[in-house]
């Protein structure tokens, strides 16, 4: 074998291990905040897997079909404060509705659905404070590029404004272009099977 060919071939091996690694199985580290195309606005201090204290006062979402221990007698209910004890990204994206583009802050749908234990299988139904309802399948979710959005130029969103979760979508992802996927003031999220 030619030293060429000899470095060709060490060159070969190193990418294919570079590749694994940053392949590997998404659920034991989150994704960086390159990766997903969101900006970190601040790190996560609750992981999966820890004790999720229960909602001071009335919780602003409820997750129910995950296999994370439940806080209520409904599921996994999170105050304001413990959702934003999640990894905080923002991007300014393409309102369909307000038909510009707003910088929105708030918490990966990835990393709520890990909180709660949902696995990657699964299927979503979200239901909004006004009952309005929509459905992500596991491939929507698996694309990412989705957030639940509590804050609109670094503001609370008011229940008024379509808060104070709305679930938001990066620029280009596939789910979101159907402007009816854009739900607001999101008050459940059921994983399905």
């Amino acid at each position: 074998m030619s030293p060429l060919h000899s470095a060709a071939v060490r060159l070969c091996a190193v990418a294919a291990l570079l590749t694994l690694a940053a392949c590997g199985d998404p659920s034991a580290a989150p994704r960086s905040a390159a990766a997903t195309g969101f900006a970190t606005v601040t790190k996560a201090s609750l992981a999966p897997g820890t004790t999720v204290p229960a909602p001071v006062g009335q919780p602003i979402l409820t997750v129910t079909g995950g296999s994370a221990h439940a806080n209520s007698a409904d599921g996994l209910a999170l105050d304001m404060a413990t959702l934003e004890r999640l990894r905080v990204v923002s991007a300014t994206v393409f309102e369909p509705y307000e038909k510009k583009h707003l910088n929105f802050s708030g918490v990966e749908m990835a990393d709520v659905l890990r909180l709660a234990g949902v696995p990657k299988t699964a299927s979503v139904h979200l239901t909004a404070l006004d009952d309005y309802q929509v459905d992500l399948t596991a491939a929507e979710l698996a694309a990412g590029g989705l957030m639940l959005a509590t804050r609109l130029d670094g503001q609370a969103i008011p229940v008024a404004s379509g808060g104070p979760t709305r679930l938001v979508f990066l620029d280009g992802t596939a789910a979101g272009k159907d402007g009816r996927q854009w739900i607001w003031s999101v008050a459940r999220i059921a994983a399905k099977p």
